[in-house]
C-alpha cells in the first residue's frame, strides 16, 4: 500500500520548535498544537496567530493558563502529566473560541492504531506522545504506511537520532515504532478538527 497521508504532501505546514523564541528546543507541545491546529482547518481569522511562537506565549499565559486549570478542575501549579493533556486540549479549545470546540477537541489515553489510522483517513493530524526521547516527546503524525507512521516531528528527524532537524513528513524506522506506544499498543493523543466537520 502507498503512502497515506491525511492530506496531500504539498498541501502540509510543518513547523519546528528549533526556532521557538521563547523556549527553543523545549517547545514540542505548543508547536505540535499550532501545526495540528493550522492544518485541521484553522479558520482563516486565526491562521496569522496559528503559529508555534504565539501558541507558545498563549499557551503559557498567566490569565489563560488560571482560566483553562480551573475549567477542567485542575491546580493551577505545575500539571502531572496527564494532567498536561487536559491543560493542552483547554489551550486549544480556547485558541480556537472558548464554547464552540468542545465537541471538535479531545484527548485520549488509549488510542488505538484503527482509531489513529481513521483520524488520517478523515483528514485530520494527530498529536502523539512519545518516548522518541528521554525526557518525552510530543510530535504530529501525518500518514501511515503498511507497517509505520509518518511524523511531523517539530525537533526533526527520529531516525538519525535527531542529528538533523528535517522532521517534516519522516517514516519512522518500525525499530522505534514501541516508542510511541502509552500502553501496549495505543496512543496518548489529542484530537483537534479545527474545521468542525466531525467530532471527536
Amino acid at each position: 500500500m502507498p503512502t497515506q497521508l491525511f492530506k496531500p504532501a504539498a498541501q502540509i505546514i510543518h513547523y519546528t520548535q528549533r526556532n521557538n523564541q521563547l523556549w527553543p528546543g523545549e517547545a514540542c507541545f505548543p508547536t505540535c498544537l499550532a501545526m495540528a491546529i493550522r492544518n485541521n482547518g484553522c479558520p482563516a481569522a486565526l491562521q496569522r496567530f496559528c503559529i508555534d511562537d504565539a501558541m507558545m506565549v498563549f499557551a503559557n499565559d498567566v490569565g489563560v493558563g488560571k482560566v483553562i486549570a480551573k475549567r477542567v478542575g485542575l491546580p493551577e501549579s505545575t500539571p502531572k502529566l496527564n494532567q498536561w493533556w487536559s491543560v493542552m486540549a483547554g489551550v486549544a479549545e480556547w485558541f480556537l473560541g472558548a464554547g464552540e470546540y468542545k465537541d471538535y477537541v479531545g484527548w485520549r489515553e488509549a488510542l488505538t492504531l484503527a482509531q489513529l489510522k481513521k483520524e488520517i483517513d478523515n483528514g485530520y493530524m494527530v498529536i502523539v506522545g512519545t518516548k522518541l526521547t528521554h525526557e518525552g516527546h510530543v510530535v504530529c503524525v501525518a500518514g501511515y504506511t503498511d507497517n509505520s507512521l509518518v511524523l511531523c516531528d517539530p525537533y526533526g528527524n527520529p531516525n538519525t537520532g535527531y542529528t538533523s532537524d528535517k522532521g517534516a513528513l519522516v517514516t519512522l524506522d518500525t525499530s522505534r515504532l514501541t516508542k510511541l506506544y502509552n500502553s501496549g499498543k495505543s496512543f496518548r493523543a489529542l484530537l483537534v478538527h479545527a474545521d468542525k466537520r466531525v467530532k471527536v
